[in-house]
């Protein structure tokens, strides 16, 4: 399915990402995040029917958390902008949570730990 996973096209991420396969190698996600393709991980992440949304949401997640607190490459830093506004217009819950958390710690108003960062990012599955 993906050919050369250090660099795959666009089009292998979205066929992966609707598949029931795994990860194809176990730094994906750090290839996913050198790739650069945000809008397009912000989409899956905001399908409930991608099989991959989770993966997804956490994807964005790690993304903002490494240009907060880590070193992220300049493609990665570029993008976020881009990506808030795109996301402004999506109304699934996790993503809005998403957006709003990651704005908060990048405007320096959300003091966290990566171990809290990292908790509660689906929290409507848990209300009865």
């Amino acid at each position: 399915m993906v050919r050369n996973p250090s660099n795959p096209t666009v089009e292998e991420i979205k066929e992966w990402a609707y598949s029931d396969e795994v990860e194809p190698h176990q730094e994906w996600e750090l290839f996913l995040l050198w790739k650069g393709e945000f809008i397009d991980y912000l989409k899956f992440a905001s399908d409930i029917n991608c099989p991959k949304e989770s993966f997804f949401l956490d994807l964005l997640y790690y993304w903002i958390w490494r240009i907060a607190v880590e070193r992220a490459n300049e493609n990665e830093v570029e993008s976020f902008k881009e990506v808030f506004e795109k996301a402004e217009s999506i109304n699934t819950p996790y993503v809005r949570l998403w957006l709003q958390r990651s704005q908060e710690l990048l405007a320096g108003t959300r003091e966290v730990d990566e171990s809290s960062w990292r908790e509660n990012r689906r929290p409507y599955e848990n209300l009865s």
